[in-house]
């Protein structure tokens, strides 16, 4: 069968912020395959993820992510600036037209190359691909190994945050096209007609970063059976577990040996790591496993690529008394700020809450013995903290800052940024990863507004096939309330609201709570809806254990703070098929198996904060679909919480 390209869209540089969208001369022909590759850039080095390739605003069945697949889907490389690539499959296509494509916190399309095949049949099979990135030097994707079929086309792109590009090179001859005017990007491709072929994309560029990648497709054989693509399953090699030691940064062990590990990663709360060492093995010798003073790092080939899972601080353990082993604990450095003061006066009269996040983890950085090398991004959620007052000529408030700080107020600094995630809402999760060069881990917070995650519409978690147990939560287990009311005091000052929703079928129920930090009737309001909202949840699974290669939901595939659909039967309910957002992953190597802490979407309540306006300066929030700044007269949303 011949391999050939129908037609080609090329589009050049220009401004982008997320959502692409464009159309190829001509209708895309019954079965043909659609290969979309994307060359892009942010100026701030935020991580780019790339989700929902359509043809014609719908799924192509078997659409499928090369690079990455489950995570950002595509090549991240950050400096000063982010870039990123992404490729799409597309296969046995509808007759149509018009592809659209999403890409979080892109900035700029730096290139695009969409491909119509034929030749493919109806299900293209990967044989080889590969990816690269860099900060320095010139771009080298590195080499495949040889073609197993012919023919079979490959698809390149190289990219160079500082341009510069040239024509590429490398074992094969590249038809490769440069979009008018633009250095920075090159997309192209090649067809190998005799097996053995290696394939790899060298690019001569001006400087790094840089990034790369290839994949090559062939069609499938009309007979026999039909292998599926050979994309790793994210399940690849064992856990590693890292030693470094604190302040210094030196790596003591890269491969500790460890007993009975269990490791966890939470949305908006620190990494638990877990397990038992043997002082007598040699990879411990001469490590006293100090609390606060070591890193632990659970490094695990993922998707082909070497990942650190998380990252702990050592805590204080235990050692049997028997044995002399000890039992090791480390905890996520998210949770380094909790039991430390905020030692600073800080009186902003605007701010906008990422602002406050960062200035809390810049204090605690700034003690010689504190710098953890944590990074906080992005530094903007788009909202705006206003003074919660105002003054009509009978009213006087002399509340005149969104935040009042006061050295010796002593606020703990943990608390402080999780009771402003509760109150905006915003999500915050914990990331590490490996340097160019793999000699040092560099730990990041990204803070998610108003939440961190994407929906997972291409993974299934079913029971009884990758979903081995399931904690079902019904509503025979609900602690019902039709009617919240909420107190709080500010001083001088008491504010007051009630939510109800009654049901013509059950009897009055009313949950009152009182809380001194709520300082608006309008807090009051959103706090009241928020707890009336986690007690008229559906039906839900509150935990699932799973399998964790199952190529219905690979392991890596997924992160905490996604949502993700769970199906099957459910006593006292029946067939359940409900989202579910994820607030915890606990790994248990031993046997195999993932645990999920999962809550119904429907339970978190993202509604936001309305100000009535009744008083002459107050506020009203508007919800902008674009990235400008929301005035809100305290916070943005209120969101999960207690």
């Amino acid at each position: 069968m011949t391999i050939q390209i129908v037609q080609e869209k090329v589009i050049g540089q220009s401004n982008n912020t997320g959502a692409i969208s464009f159309s190829f001369a001509s209708a895309v022909t019954l079965g043909n395959t659609v290969v979309v590759v994307v060359a892009c850039s942010n100026s701030d080095a935020y991580p780019m993820a790339a989700s929902n390739c359509f043809l014609g605003y719908e799924l192509v069945p078997g659409t499928f992510a090369v690079w990455d697949p489950g995570n950002s889907a595509g090549i991240n490389e950050a400096v000063d600036e982010g870039i990123f690539a992404t490729c799409w499959v597309l296969p046995n296509c509808p007759a149509g037209n018009g592809i659209t494509l999403s890409i979080a916190n892109m900035e700029y399309i730096n290139e695009i190359v969409a491909y119509e095949i034929s030749g493919l049949g109806n299900s293209p099979i990967v044989d080889q691909f590969i990816f690269n990135s860099g900060a320095t030097g010139n771009i080298n994707s590195g080499e495949t190994q040889g073609s197993t079929f012919a023919p079979e086309i490959a698809i390149g792109v190289g990219m160079a945050l500082n341009g510069g590009a040239q024509a590429p090179s490398g074992d094969t001859t590249w038809t490769a096209v440069e979009a008018s005017g633009e250095t920075y990007a090159r997309i192209g491709y090649t067809v190998a007609t005799s097996t053995a072929t290696k394939f790899s994309w060298v690019e001569t560029i001006s400087s790094g970063p840089w990034v790369s990648g290839i994949v090559s497709l062939y069609a499938a054989p009309l007979t026999g059976t039909v292998q599926p693509a050979s994309i790793p399953t994210g399940d690849e090699g064992k856990f590693r577990f890292i030693v470094e030691e604190a302040v210094t940064g030196k790596i003591l062990t890269r491969d500790l040996n460890v007993t009975k590990p269990k490791l966890l990663r939470a949305l908006s709360g620190p990494c638990k790591i877990e397990f038992d060492v043997d002082y007598r093995d040699l990879s411990a010798i001469g490590i006293g496993f100090n609390p606060w003073g070591h890193w632990i790092h659970v490094e695990k080939e993922i998707y082909g690529e070497r990942k650190i899972w998380c990252s702990g601080i050592v805590q204080p353990g235990k050692v049997d008394k028997k044995t002399g082993v000890l039992h090791l604990q480390a905890q996520g450095f998210a949770g380094y700020p909790k039991g430390i003061p905020w030692l600073e006066n800080w009186n902003p009269l605007t701010v906008d809450p990422f602002q406050v996040v960062q200035k809390i983890w810049h204090h605690l950085q700034s003690y010689s013995n504190g710098n953890l090398g944590v990074t906080v991004y992005p530094s903007i959620a788009g909202l705006e903290m206003l003074p919660g007052y105002a003054f009509d000529g009978n009213i006087m408030n002399l509340d005149f800052f969104a935040e009042y700080i006061r050295a010796e107020d002593k606020n703990d600094c943990g608390d402080y940024i999780n009771t402003l995630a509760q109150n905006i809402p915003f999500d915050y999760v914990e990331y590490s990863n490996w340097n160019d060069d793999y000699s040092a881990i560099q730990k990041s917070i990204f803070l998610g507004y108003p939440k961190a995650g994407v929906q997972q519409d291409y993974l299934s978690f079913v029971i009884n096939e990758n979903v081995m147990e399931a904690l079902p939560y019904v509503e025979a287990q609900i602690d019902w309330a039709s009617d919240v009311i909420i107190d709080g005091w500010f001083p001088g000052s008491e504010y007051s609201a009630t939510f109800t929703n009654p049901l013509p079928n059950r009897y009055r129920r009313v949950l009152t709570e009182d809380e001194a930090r709520i300082n608006s009737n309008e807090i009051a309001a959103a706090w009241a809806q928020r707890k009336l909202s986690k007690r008229q949840t559906p039906a839900y699974w509150s935990d699932i254990v799973t399998i964790l290669g199952h190529p219905n939901a690979p392991f890596g595939s997924y992160d905490v703070g996604d949502d993700i659909w769970v199906t099957g039967y459910m006593p006292w309910v029946g067939d359940v098929n409900q989202l579910h957002k994820i607030l915890a992953i606990q790994v248990n190597e031993d046997q195999g198996t993932c645990e999920l802490t999962l809550m119904a979407e429907g339970a978190f309540n993202y509604a936001p904060v309305y100000y009535q306006g009744s008083i002459s300066g107050s506020t009203t929030m508007v919800e902008s679909a674009t990235p400008n700044v929301t005035v809100a007269t305290y916070a943005a949303q209120i969101g999960p919480g207690s």
